[in-house]
Parts: C-alpha cells; structure tokens; sequence
C-alpha cells in the first residue's frame, strides 16, 4: 500500500513537473522579441511589469549613415493605478547610441482608449539594431495592446 501511494505520488510531482516547463516555454515563446526586419503589425502584453520591464514593440538594422527614422503606434494601455504612463523610446539594443537627440520619448496615460503616438528624428549612426521599447512607470499588472506598428528608416 505504501509503495502504491509513493508510486502516485511521484507520478504526480512528475506531471506537475511537466506541466509546469510547459506553461514555461509556452510563455517564452509568447513574449518572444520581434525579429529585426518589418515591424509587426501588432503585438499584446498582459503581465505584471516593473519599470525596469522593457515591452518589445519592433526591431529593424541601419547599415550605417544619416538617416531619417519614423515610428508610428496606435495604443490601447490599461494599468490599474491611474497615475500610471507606459513610456516608449527608440533603443539601441546593443548600447552602440547611448542617447538619441532628438529625444524619442512618448507617453502615453493609462486610458483602455486607443492613443496614435508617432515619432520622426534625423540621425547619424554606425551598422546597428534599434527597436521601439516601451516601459511602464509604476509597479503593476499591465495590458498594452500595440497595433498599426510602422518603424522605418530612409537614408538620406
């Protein structure tokens, strides 16, 4: 009888086991970070984010030069605290451009409505990736649901 109910047990623990890596890859591929090329038409988050929690929007690469980089969103935010902003800025993934002057930083207030924020700047820059990353200010549970994504760059 013992034996029985070790032998249970441990068949249990093991399908706990499983079913847990599973929901594991299962959210790792969900929040997976959109590859460099075409931004994507829209992307959805749903988690308790930190500050320190960048959400992914869109990826490209520059080969090098001057260029023009225009980024344009439309965005549903929801975050329970209503003092709550989601802030989204050109990134440099790889820390190539520390800062990007003119400033890319658009806020937006935690509404549910659809908010447009769109953004155009000059650079110069080396070979690189950059990508739109978006952040909330507060601690919380967050849904931001991103759509008519455009991130394109026109040398010049």
């Amino acid at each position: 009888m013992v034996e029985t109910r070790r032998g249970i047990a441990v068949t249990l623990a093991g399908a706990a086991l499983l079913a847990t890596v599973a929901a594991i890859v299962a959210l790792s591929v969900s929040f997976a970070p959109a590859a460099a090329g075409p931004a994507p038409g829209e992307r959805f988050y749903e988690a308790y984010y930190s500050p320190r929690d960048e959400l992914d929007v869109a990826n490209t690469t520059v080969n090098g030069g001057t260029y023009q980089i225009t980024y344009a969103i439309d965005i549903r935010f929801v975050e329970r605290t209503s003092s709550a902003t989601l802030v989204c800025v050109l990134r440099d993934p790889n820390s190539s451009v520390l800062r990007f002057s003119p400033d890319s930083i658009r806020r937006i207030q935690s509404s549910g409505n659809a908010q447009h924020v769109e953004f155009t700047g000059v650079y110069a820059l080396p070979p690189m990736s950059l990508g739109i990353r978006c952040h909330t200010t507060v601690d919380g549970f967050v849904k931001a649901h991103f759509s008519n994504i455009t991130l394109t760059t026109e040398q010049g």
